[in-house]
């Protein structure tokens, strides 16, 4: 019997936490190390890191591309308030 992908093909490949990044970067409308990381209440160097992972696991090479790419699948969805739904 063949194995069976129990993954679906459009499943989001970040963990939970990335893919909160992403969108919270959406609803604010910054990529802005400083701003994400005011409003995560983290140091900023959590928000370089886990936008370099966010890359990584993507394969884009800036925030930009992961945020399109992300909005593309549908891994983050945004209404007309520019509010991650």
């Amino acid at each position: 019997m063949p194995e069976k992908n129990l993954i679906s093909p459009n499943a989001c490949p970040l963990t939970p936490a990335l893919l909160r990044l992403l969108r919270h970067a959406v609803t604010l409308g910054t990529t802005n190390n400083k701003e994400l990381a005011r409003s995560q209440n983290c140091p900023e160097e959590t928000i370089k890191s886990n936008f370099y992972r966010i890359n990584t696991i993507f394969g884009t090479h800036s925030r930009s591309e992961a945020i399109i790419k992300a909005i593309a699948h549908k891994w983050v969805q945004i209404n007309n308030d520019n509010a991650p739904i």
